[in-house]
């Protein structure tokens, strides 16, 4: 069962990803923020193995299933109002 390990994975991702996508947050640069958190991402997972951690996954299955977690924690994030925006002040 290839996708249950697939899954169980993406699921290990959301905490990090939501993680980063707070400490990345600033007003504005949408897009230059989430490519800095796939970059810390991309680099933990080429680092990971030389401090014992490693994903069973290809790295761009891994960049690809965080890349719509960033989505969803921050359209989360948008819906609760935990992320504003200029014209909402």
């Amino acid at each position: 069962m290839e996708w249950l390990k697939y899954l169980k994975s993406g699921m290990q991702l959301l905490g990090p990803v939501k993680e980063l996508v707070e400490q990345f947050e600033v007003e504005g640069n949408g897009e230059e923020k989430k490519k800095a958190v796939l970059d810390v991402i991309r680099e933990l997972y080429d680092q990971g193995k030389d401090f014992g951690f490693e994903i069973p996954m290809q790295k761009e299955l891994v960049l690809k299933i965080a890349d719509k977690l960033i989505d969803i924690v921050v359209n989360f994030y948008n819906v609760i109002g935990f992320f504003t925006h200029k014209d909402e002040k």
